[in-house]
C-alpha cells in the first residue's frame, strides 16, 4: 500500500507533530531555497527535523532551486549540506525543480547537486513536474524522481509520465490534516525507502475501506434535542430555533461552529457529546443564525479519496438557504456561511459527499 506523505515548510507554521503523526507515514521538509545565505534556510527546518526526530516520525528534505549560474549551483549544494549536518533523514533528500529562473540550467546544475549530496552519504531525489523535467532536464537520470501532477481527481488518476518512472506523486496541493495550519501538500509515496524496496506498481489503488459518515444531532429552544441522524440529512423541530448542533464523523474529523444571534461566533467545536461544553456547538438557550462547517477528510481511512460536507439551513424568514461546501476556516472568519444574520436558523441539512 502506497505511504501517504506530506512536504512542508515555514508557510504551515508551527506544527502539533503529535497530533498530525497518526494521520501520516512521513514527511518531506523544505530545508530552505536558494544559495548558502541563513537568511534563506526555513525557519521551521530545526523544529520540524527535531519533532519529526522526537516522534520517530520518519523523514526527508528538499531544497527549492534558484540555481541558474554555476556558481549559484554551488553554492545551493553547500546549503544543502550545511543544513544536512548532523542529521540523518531516513527519506530521501530532494532538488526542487520547479521555479521559472532555472531551467536554462536546471540540467546541469541538479547531477552536480545529487553527486555531491550522495557523496556526503544521503539518498537523493529529482522533484519536479513532468513538463518541467521533459522540457528542461530530459536526460538528467535521478535515483528516485518525486513528481508533481494535480489532475482534480482526488489523486486517483494515473499522472502523464512519459517512459519515466515515479517512485512518489504529489497529486494534491490542498490536504488538510489535524495539527497542520492551511493547506498541505499531499503525496503517495511507492517506494519503502527505510528498505530500499518497491512497495506497488506506481498506479494509486484506493486502500479497502467504508466511506465516511457524518451524523447530526441538533437541540432546539422549546422541544429540546432531537435524535440523531446517522449518515447526515435533515433535522428540522417543527420550525422551533435550533440552539445546539452536533456533528460527529468518521473517516476523518470535523470542525463546526455556530454563530449566536445578536451576538458573535461561539467556539470552534471538533467533538460530538452533548455532556461535554466544549464538545458541541452553541449554549442551548440562545438562537443561532449561522453555521460554518468543514470536513478534513483521513485518506488514510478512505482510500485516498476526498470528501467534502455539503449543508444548508432554513431560517425563520427565508427558507431553505443556497447550499454551501466546506467553510474555509484558514480564511480569516470563514469565506462561507450558512444563515442570515438576525434570522433565526429552524432547520439543517448536511451531508459527505
Amino acid at each position: 500500500m502506497p505511504k501517504l506523505i506530506i512536504d512542508v515548510s515555514q508557510w504551515q507554521g508551527v506544527i502539533n507533530w503529535e497530533t498530525v503523526k497518526p494521520h501520516i507515514d512521513g514527511a518531506i521538509l523544505r530545508m530552505g531555497f536558494g544559495s548558502d545565505q541563513v537568511n534563506q534556510d526555513d525557519a521551521q527546518w530545526e523544529r520540524n527535523v527535531s519533532e519529526c526526530t522526537r516522534l520517530g516520525i520518519p523523514w526527508g528534505a528538499y531544497i527549492y532551486s534558484y540555481a541558474n549560474t554555476p556558481q549559484k549551483a554551488q553554492s545551493e549544494i553547500q546549503h544543502t549540506l550545511r543544513l544536512l549536518k548532523g542529521k540523518k533523514p531516513q527519506l530521501p533528500v530532494y532538488f526542487d525543480a520547479e521555479d521559472v529562473s532555472i531551467r536554462a540550467y536546471c540540467h546541469a546544475s541538479f547531477p552536480a547537486w545529487d553527486a555531491a549530496v550522495k557523496a556526503a552519504g544521503y539518498k537523493t531525489g529529482l522533484y519536479s513536474g513532468y513538463y518541467f523535467r521533459r522540457d528542461c532536464m530530459p536526460a538528467v537520470n535521478p535515483d528516485t524522481w518525486w513528481l508533481a501532477w494535480y489532475n482534480g481527481t482526488n489523486g486517483m488518476k494515473k499522472p502523464l509520465t512519459g517512459n519515466w518512472i515515479y517512485d512518489a506523486w504529489q497529486f494534491k496541493s490542498d490536504g488538510s490534516f489535524p495539527g497542520i495550519s492551511g493547506r498541505v501538500d499531499t503525496n503517495y509515496f511507492y517506494k519503502d525507502f527505510l528498505g530500499s524496496a518497491p512497495i506497488s506498481n506506481p498506479v494509486p489503488v484506493p486502500a479497502a475501506s467504508s466511506s465516511p459518515r457524518l451524523d447530526l444531532e441538533i437541540q432546539c429552544l422549546n422541544r429540546g434535542r432531537s435524535g440523531k441522524k446517522v449518515g447526515g440529512g435533515e433535522l428540522c423541530m417543527y420550525d422551533d430555533a435550533i440552539t445546539g448542533l452536533s456533528i460527529g464523523v468518521t473517516g476523518g474529523w470535523v470542525e463546526y461552529r455556530v454563530h449566536k444571534m445578536g451576538g458573535g461566533w461561539f467556539s470552534r467545536i471538533t467533538k460530538c457529546d452533548w455532556g461535554t461544553p466544549d464538545a458541541y456547538a452553541g449554549d442551548l438557550h440562545s438562537m443561532i443564525d449561522g453555521v460554518q462547517i468543514y470536513f478534513h477528510t483521513d485518506p488514510k481511512l478512505t482510500g485516498g479519496k476526498y470528501y467534502r460536507v455539503k449543508y444548508q439551513v432554513k431560517t425563520q424568514h427565508h427558507g431553505w438557504l443556497g447550499e454551501i461546501y466546506d467553510t474555509d476556516f484558514s480564511n480569516g472568519d470563514g469565506n462561507t456561511t450558512a444563515g442570515i444574520f438576525g434570522d433565526p436558523i429552524i432547520g439543517i441539512r448536511a451531508k459527505l459527499v
